[in-house]
């Protein structure tokens, strides 16, 4: 991708990523509304076993009034673009939809999940919290990562656009030549 192509992208996603975060911000106080005590991006350990990278997922909210009861948005607009075709190094990049907390990356690389995803979910999901900024509205966190062979399944949460970049220079350097980015969600 050349830099003024990246540069077009990356103003594309920055818009995507916005659009995302402005309804999860307006969710949050209106949760924040009905439970005063409620938390916003709050890391749950899952069962063991879970399909979920290190068993780790951050929570859009979690109401405390009694018994904690964990809340998830789903962003009432999502928007819209034309298939983008491009190469990103030695990799074809196709990007057809793009929800940012269902983003699906299918990919023909063969990878280590530990060795080549590791270091990026220490950064993106932050699990202990070395980049929390006390009164941030967000976290810049990713909400969750599920690996499955040739697909990578990530809700971006509120993490800036460089964790969806930096994940597909990963792929494309662990020897990916197809990337191919949708949803798995089938919107209207």
């Amino acid at each position: 991708m050349t830099d003024d192509g990246r540069s077009n992208a990356q103003t594309f996603l920055s818009q995507i990523r916005d659009h995302y975060t402005q309804q999860l911000i307006l969710f949050i106080a209106d949760q924040r509304r009905n439970s005063p005590r409620g938390q916003s991006e709050v890391k749950i350990e899952l069962e063991p076993g879970s399909p979920i990278f290190h068993s780790l997922a951050c929570a859009d909210f979690v109401r405390n009034e009694g018994a904690p009861e964990v809340v998830e948005f789903e962003p009432d607009r999502i928007l819209g673009f034309d298939p983008i075709s491009t190469t990103l190094g030695n990799a074809d990049l196709n990007i057809e939809r793009l929800r940012w907390d269902d983003v699906v990356i299918d990919h023909n690389g063969s990878l280590d999940a530990e060795q080549v995803l590791g270091r990026w979910f220490e950064k993106w999901f932050d699990p202990d919290d070395r980049r929390y900024l006390a009164g941030s509205e967000l976290g810049n966190v990713i909400h969750s990562l599920a690996v499955e062979p040739g697909r990578l399944r990530i809700d971006f949460g509120s993490a800036a656009p460089d964790a969806f970049w930096e994940i597909l220079d990963l792929l494309e350097k662990a020897g990916a030549t197809q990337l191919s980015v949708s949803s798995s969600a089938v919107e209207a």
